[in-house]
């Protein structure tokens, strides 16, 4: 079985927080394309494979199938297919 980016949406502000300078201003903001990642929401309902995932300011700012959302021209594209992670390590 094809592994899958099952906890992204709970590593994401990781990743964010690690790559984003906070003392930027506002208009010079890091955006960050995360393409290819599968979504698990915590409602129960299906996984979404091969999404889109842009953050800004540490917000999902949008969210939709590869290649119908537009990564924003500059922005750091992470292609996440076929990367997992179970669990953080402390």
């Amino acid at each position: 079985m094809r592994k899958i980016v099952s906890s992204l949406l709970l590593l994401l502000p990781i990743f964010v927080l690690a790559q984003t300078n906070q003392t930027k201003p506002h208009t010079q903001r890091k955006l960050i394309a995360f393409i290819h990642v599968t979504v698990i929401d915590t409602t129960g309902a299906p996984a979404k494979p091969d999404m889109t995932a842009v953050i800004a300011d540490h917000r999902i700012i949008a969210l939709g199938k590869t290649g119908k959302v537009s990564v924003p021209d500059g922005a750091q594209v992470v292609d996440a297919r076929g990367h997992y992670r179970k669990s953080i390590s402390k």
